[in-house]
């Protein structure tokens, strides 16, 4: 049996990794309909419902120590996605996100729909992102 740490992982947001990086998770949910039919004589549901995908989606979020150092930090990236125009975010196609730890690498164009910054009088600033998926997920 195989196990890996996540002490390697690292995360890149337009091509600029991600400074101080506590952790990520990303999840991949399988929207599903109803294709329950009729209990007939050559039925093999006999009263079970049955479901078919219909199409997929993926988020991750990113948890982070803040640092707005300005030059290749992708957490910059991140938030200057999510703080652009109006007009600009309605033509966007989104940023190119990677995350990779465990041995594969997910990757695909993603809209960063939230940023939040935690503070406390006993610890580091934190950051944190989450993005929505606009499209396939690459798993390699």
């Amino acid at each position: 049996m195989a196990t890996y740490t996540g002490h390697s992982g690292v995360v890149s947001v337009g091509g600029d990794i991600v400074a101080e990086v506590k952790d990520f998770s990303i999840e991949i949910t399988a929207n599903t309909v109803d294709a329950t039919t009729l209990v007939g004589a050559s039925s093999d549901d006999l009263g079970w419902t049955r479901t078919k995908i219909a199409n997929r989606s993926w988020s991750v979020s990113i948890n982070c120590f803040f640092d707005d150092t300005a030059s290749g930090n992708g957490q910059v990236d991140a938030i200057n996605n999510i703080n652009q125009s109006t007009a600009a975010m309605l033509g966007n196609a989104g940023v190119t996100i990677s995350c990779t730890a465990g041995g594969d690498t997910y990757s695909g164009q993603v809209h960063i729909t939230s940023f939040s910054k935690t503070v406390s009088g006993d610890g580091l600033i934190e950051a944190a992102f989450t993005a929505t998926g606009q499209g396939h997920l690459d798993i390699t």
